[in-house]
């Protein structure tokens, strides 16, 4: 951001400056200490994987709409929630976070 606020800012190299930010932010959002990579953690990427090849909207809130179903089968109100929400375009807020 502090690019932008200069004076002598070249607006032309934006695009270029905002792929290099966004290969900086991948790489920092795959980096795991090696303490951290545990099967969870693959879990999570092979499921943000799987839900990325959906590009339809629909398709998206069909999976959701599963993924909710399944945590309510399991007993698990709390996380079924906020998949729903989910469905509904947002994140929902935890109830234990605003205490």
């Amino acid at each position: 951001m502090r690019w932008i606020e200069h004076g002598n800012a070249d607006w032309s190299q934006l695009p270029a400056f905002a792929d290099k930010v966004n290969t900086v932010a991948e790489v920092f959002a795959r980096h795991r200490p090696e303490d951290e990579r545990t099967v969870e953690h693959e879990a999570v990427e092979v499921l943000r994987e799987f839900l990325a090849s959906f590009p339809d909207h629909t398709q998206k809130r069909m999976l959701y709409t599963l993924l909710a179903a399944g945590m309510d089968s399991a007993q698990r109100p709390h996380h079924a929630a906020k998949a729903q929400a989910l469905v509904n375009g947002y994140a929902a807020a935890d109830p234990e976070d605003e205490s």
